[in-house]
């Protein structure tokens, strides 16, 4: 009997590690609202320095330090009456201005890491500014996180 119960145990230990070990990741799915419109949500994972975007065609990382004060430039917009705020690296402003263009369509699903907590919501305004929808979610340090849209698509 405690052989068999030896066993069990030992398979037990197997199968939680295997799916809590070094290799797990996180899989979200957007639920649908049938109240709402749906939206398409674009993935991004932060870290407090770094913004990493997953799309269709990959991944894309944006080091924009951890210094939110280094991160925006006021800009004039051509017809806008005052200044704007925008992002002074290239490759996230572009981004922002994507998203600006399908935010109908599209919101940004942030998947926040303890080490982003600080300057988050520095980083969040500027989406909401432009009335870029965004739901966030906190995320262990070193979990690897996809976004399933159907079943069987990452």
């Amino acid at each position: 009997m405690m052989v068999v119960l030896a066993t069990l145990l030992f398979i037990t230990m197997a199968v939680a590690s295997v799916n809590l070990g070094a290799g797990a990741a996180e899989g979200w799915i957007p639920m649908k609202d049938e109240e709402a419109t749906q939206k398409t949500p674009v993935l991004v994972e932060w870290d407090g320095d770094s913004a990493i975007i997953h799309r269709t065609t990959g991944k894309q990382a944006i080091q924009l330090g951890e210094d939110p004060e280094r991160w925006f430039a006021q800009e004039h917009r051509p017809g806008a009456l005052s200044p704007t705020w925008d992002f002074r690296n290239r490759e996230m402003k572009s981004c922002l201005q994507e998203l600006e263009k399908q935010k109908t369509s599209h919101y940004v699903l942030f998947a926040v890491r303890p080490s982003g907590f600080d300057n988050f919501q520095s980083l969040a305004s500027i989406f909401r500014d432009r009335d870029v929808g965004i739901g966030y979610e906190p995320l262990e340090q070193g979990k690897v996180v996809r976004l399933r849209l159907n079943e069987g698509e990452q």
